[in-house]
Order: structure tokens, then sequence, then C-alpha cells
């Protein structure tokens, strides 16, 4: 089985959309399909983005429903002490600081306006993680 979708679950997917354009660079496709709005990914992505306003529970009323229990990590080539302050200035929140992960780099969650966390990565070493003793 492989992944084909990340589907992201936000309170404001405007506020969301333009917090991941400033930090992730993410731009939208002008095609939205029903409340989601996809982004565009490099040609040879094995999978695609959107994301989606999240989806109102009826036992809870007019509260939403918990987002997904999965948090995607995205790699920064910007060193995260760097990325933090740009996250600051465009109104995301620390929910994790730069942590050290002994053997991979250091990573990071930020919060958006809309909810939405993501886990920003930077590797400590060059190449990829398999050649790290």
């Amino acid at each position: 089985m492989k992944l084909c979708q990340l589907e992201f679950y936000s309170r404001n997917v405007n506020a969301s959309l333009k917090f991941a354009g400033e930090i992730l660079g993410w731009k939208q496709v002008p095609v939205a399909i029903q409340d989601q709005v996809v982004i565009m990914v490099a040609d040879d992505s094995p999978y695609g983005i959107s994301i989606r306003s999240k989806i109102k529970s009826e036992a809870a009323g007019s509260e939403p429903a918990a987002s997904p229990s999965v948090l995607a990590y995205f790699e920064s080539s910007e060193k995260l002490s760097l990325l933090r302050e740009r996250c600051l200035i465009h109104g995301g929140v620390i929910i994790q600081e730069p942590l050290p992960v002994t053997g991979y780099g250091t990573v990071m969650v930020v919060e958006d306006q809309g909810g939405l966390r993501y886990g920003l990565y930077e590797a400590r070493f060059e190449g990829p993680r398999r050649t790290v003793t």
C-alpha cells in the first residue's frame, strides 16, 4: 500500500493556506474540490496535498471534530532557528520548540491560525537518513 494523499484539516482554510504559502512555499491549484484547497506538488511527488475545513461533528453541535492523529513532517532547507522566527511573524504558535533528535537532526512543531499543525525537520547529516550510522 502506498501513500497517495495528505489532507490537513483547518478551522480557517484561508489562514492555513496563507501560512503554508509563507513557511512551506505551498501554492494553491486553481481548482477546489468541495471544501478543500488542492496544493501544487512537484511532478515527481508520490502524493497529493490538500487543506480542507474541519468536519463538524453532529454530537458536538457546532464544535469541529477532532483533528486527525497523524502529524506530517516536512524537511526544511532552512535552519529551524530561523524558520521558527518566520513562523511567529506569520502568526504561528510553536507547539514544540526545536528539539535535537540524536542521529537525525532537529524537529519542531508549529500550529497556524487555522489550527493546522506541521512538523518541521532539519537534517543533521547530508544525504539520505539510511546512510547515517
